[in-house]
């Protein structure tokens, strides 16, 4: 066959024209917004989850939304500001519980409130260390005005400021802030020309020594009044707060005592309940003897 023919019976797109199809896009997974629930919620209706007895957590076909919509509830109600979720006011945690409760039903009203707070808590915390990674790539110069959707600009200004000022405290891993004695170890060891991590001086060590052990035996407070309380400086929000909890020898003597006394209780009222029935048992057998002496001793 001839080539000039060969040529005439095809067809060349022009380079300009490949060049100006658009590139194809993969197709992103958009933000949660629990549609489901709201359609199935909106004549009034709950969607039921079920705790077991000897568990927290929540089971059931409508478990995962649950999950999901105490996600949405933070991201929508909540403002970045708070350090952690126990800085959030409690008028306003309690008010987005009420929320949630308003969608979801359970067999147990106090394991369904608990699992909302733990889940709120996780959701708040992983929302914080998403927003802290997305500004990572971000110039410090541009931060303030790169204010994500949904986020207030002057709420997102305190957040850039705070972020600028001190390290992040969140686990990248677990999206969960970190403890008090890690948070410290961060701020003061650094590497000696060994590549070792050392402290910055013996008090850093010391204040972190008297971090662990307050950790150890157990509080109540946040990492800020942990640390504090290490320095020995006085704590502005420790009257808002329950005071430390030591679990100490008499504390756990007073567990004991506590326990013995309930467990007394307890068996004096068996032993006073099976008295009063052997007493019983034991007039009405007397009550029949002598009847039956009765009938014997009757002249016939």
């Amino acid at each position: 066959m001839d080539v000039a023919n060969m040529r005439e019976g095809l067809s060349f797109v022009p380079s300009s024209e490949i060049d100006s199809e658009p590139p194809k896009v993969k197709n992103k997974r958009g933000v949660t917004t629990c549609n489901k629930v709201v359609l199935a919620t909106k004549d009034g209706d709950k969607l039921e989850v079920y705790f077991p007895k000897t568990g927290t957590e929540a089971v059931g076909k409508n478990a995962r939304q649950l999950v999901n919509f105490c996600g949405v509830v933070v991201r929508k109600h909540v403002k970045l500001s708070s350090k952690s979720w126990d800085d959030v006011e409690e008028a306003i945690r309690n008010k987005l519980c009420s929320l949630v409760e308003d969608k979801f039903k359970s067999n147990c009203s106090e394991k369904l409130r608990y699992f909302i707070s733990k889940k709120f808590k996780k959701a708040y915390s992983t929302m914080r260390y998403n927003m802290h990674k997305k500004i990572q790539g971000i110039d410090e110069s541009q931060r303030e005005s790169n204010v994500p959707e949904g986020v207030d600009s002057a709420d997102w200004k305190d957040v850039v400021a705070e972020w600028k000022s001190e390290p992040f405290k969140i686990d990248p891993e677990t999206g969960i802030e970190k403890s008090a004695d890690e948070v410290w170890r961060a701020q003061h060891m650094k590497k000696n020309d060994e590549g070792e991590m050392v402290w910055c001086d013996e008090t850093s060590k010391a204040i972190y020594e008297k971090i662990k052990e307050i950790i150890n035996f157990g509080t109540l407070l946040s990492n800020k009044e942990i640390i504090l309380q290490a320095k020995g400086k006085p704590s502005s929000r420790r009257a808002k707060r329950p005071k430390t909890i030591l679990v100490g020898e008499e504390v756990r003597a007073g567990i004991v005592k506590e326990i013995y006394q309930e467990l007394k209780q307890q068996f004096d009222a068996q032993l006073e309940e099976a008295n009063k029935k052997w007493q019983q048992k034991f007039a009405d057998l007397q009550a029949q003897h002598e009847e039956d002496m009765r009938q014997l001793l009757r002249p016939k």
